[in-house]
Formats: structure tokens, C-alpha cells, sequence
């Protein structure tokens, strides 16, 4: 049955604090109208801004219903209401926020930032697997999985059964997108460091763009790997083991909603208008001078 007069699901699925759905489907709905205009003025750079924009609507909507759940007593007894939500949440969005950082790593790695420079050969193997469509057909399939990965009403009427096999390939397969994204960002930091440092002993022209500033950007994307390193081990985790623990809030927030909103703050950071970029890079390459990097 889709309602149960007597039974909230809310808190089975994990859906209590009203506050934060209500901060974070407000913020995602601010971020949803910025990438959206972005990819409306920039159209150069749609398959790095549309599926940001798509991630965004995703999330807003999500909790959104998430508020709505939370907020009303009647809504949280429409299990496929709450069904919709989930899936929302841990089915179909990630593959959204992982393309584009994966395509940033392959432009930088590429040396085809911004348009401004040639392809010197360093794409790399996330390069490779972009271009010949291997990655985007793996987020498709994850997606697929995802979205078909629904929870079922359990036998104890106060519990819901999350147990199931697509849900479980969807968060392998996204797991080791996101461990190889994170390789490649390690490569590139590498590369581009040795890069700066040859540049400042001899004084050679190099293909790249070759500046501490470039450095300090290749451990910004470092950082965003690991906050996506975080929330997809955590996924892998809410996947195959005790889902219905993993879902408290107090564990589900700061392991899977912040890291996605950090990632998708950086590329609003990308995105600003120069000006604001470079004053926003200085603090960053600030930040990591003070850390000795």
C-alpha cells in the first residue's frame, strides 16, 4: 500500500530536521539559478554547466519534498513520496557532480583550460575513457541502477527494507569513477607541480599555463576530490551495510550533503567573473603558502 493512515515513514528514511531541508533546498535553488544563467551566457561550456544546473534542480527538489515529508504528518505516510525522495537522493544525482569534476581534471590535464592552450599529450587515462565515452556510459548505467534501486516496505511496518542489488552496483560503480577521478587529480597535481618548479629553474616556455597560481589550483581540486572521496565512500557504505543507521542525520549531513554542496560552491568559484575569481584564488594560494605547500 502507497499510505498507511497510521505509519510516518519520514523517520525511517531518515527525514527529521526540517531546518536543514528547508537551508539547503533554499541554497540549491539559489545555486540551480546561477549555473543555469551561467550555462545561458557561456554555451561553450554546457557539459560542464548543465549537468551542474541538472545536479542542483535534483537536489532542490529533493529536499524540498523533504520538507514537505518532514512538515506535514500526512505526507510522511505517502510511502512512494518518500520512495521518490530517496531515490532523488542517493539514485540519480551524484553522477551529475562527479562528470564535471572529472571533465575539469581532463581540461587541466589535457592543457585545454579555459580554450587557451593546445593538447600536449597528458590527457591521461580519465582523458581517454571521457573521450571514447567509457565514463559517461558508466554514470548512465549507475544512474539506471540508481534510480531502479527503490526501497520496499519491509515486513515490520515500521521499518523500510533498502536491501537491494541495483542500489548496491550503482554506489560500486560510482566508488571506483570517483577513486580514478581522484588518481588522475593526484597525476595532475603532480605533473603540474614538477611543471612550476622546472619553469622557475630554467625559465622554459611550456605548453601549460605554468604558475604558482596553476599549483595552488591543482590542491583546490585535490581538496574537492576528497570531499568527493568522502560522501561516495559513505554512499558505498549506506549501500551495503546497515542503511537504515547510516541514514541519521547526524552522520547523513556532514558525510553526504556538505561534501556535495562544497563541490558544487567551488564551481561557483570557477564561474565567477574574473575579477572575483582572482580575488577568491589570492586567499585560496594564501591558505596553502601559510600551510607550506
Amino acid at each position: 500500500m502507497d499510505m498507511s493512515p497510521d505509519i510516518n515513514y519520514a523517520k525511517p528514511f531518515g527525514f527529521e530536521s526540517l531546518a536543514a531541508a528547508t537551508i539547503f533546498a533554499v541554497l540549491y535553488v539559489l545555486l540551480f539559478i546561477w549555473f543555469f544563467g551561467i550555462y545561458l551566457q557561456d554555451s561553450d561550456y554546457w557539459e560542464v554547466f548543465s549537468p551542474l544546473s541538472l545536479f542542483c534542480a535534483i537536489r532542490a527538489t529533493a529536499f524540498i519534498i523533504r520538507m514537505v515529508v518532514i512538515g506535514s504528518d500526512s505526507a510522511g505516510r505517502h510511502f512512494g513520496l518518500l520512495v521518490g525522495a530517496n531515490v532523488l537522493f542517493d539514485g540519480v544525482a551524484f553522477p551529475a557532480l562527479l562528470f564535471p569534476a572529472t571533465l575539469f581534471v581532463v581540461y587541466r590535464l589535457s592543457g585545454l583550460d579555459y580554450g587557451e592552450h593546445e593538447n600536449d599529450g597528458s590527457t591521461g587515462a580519465i582523458g581517454c575513457l571521457t573521450i571514447y565515452g567509457v565514463i559517461p556510459f558508466a554514470m548512465i548505467a549507475a544512474t539506471m541502477f540508481g534510480a531502479g534501486g527503490v526501497p520496499q516496505q519491509s515486513s515490520d511496518p515500521h521499518a523500510v527494507d533498502f536491501e537491494n542489488p541495483p542500489r548496491k552496483a550503482s554506489a560500486i560503480i560510482l566508488f571506483v569513477l570517483t577513486v580514478l577521478q581522484a588518481c588522475e587529480t593526484v597525476r595532475l597535481t603532480r605533473l603540474t607541480r614538477a611543471r612550476v618548479l622546472s619553469a622557475q629553474d630554467s625559465n622554459e616556455a611550456y605548453p601549460w599555463t605554468v604558475s604558482p597560481e596553476t599549483k595552488y589550483e591543482c590542491y583546490t581540486i585535490c581538496v574537492i576530490s576528497l570531499l568527493l572521496l568522502i560522501h561516495e565512500a559513505f554512499a558505498t557504505a549506506l549501500a551495503m551495510g546497515d542503511t537504515a543507521k547510516l541514514l541519521d542525520e547526524r552522520l547523513w549531513y556532514p558525510f553526504i550533503a556538505l561534501p556535495e554542496i562544497l563541490v558544487v560552491a567551488f564551481f561557483v568559484v570557477v564561474s565567477m567573473p574574473k575579477a572575483a575569481y582572482d580575488r577568491v584564488n589570492n586567499r585560496l594560494i594564501a591558505f596553502f603558502s601559510w600551510c607550506g605547500l
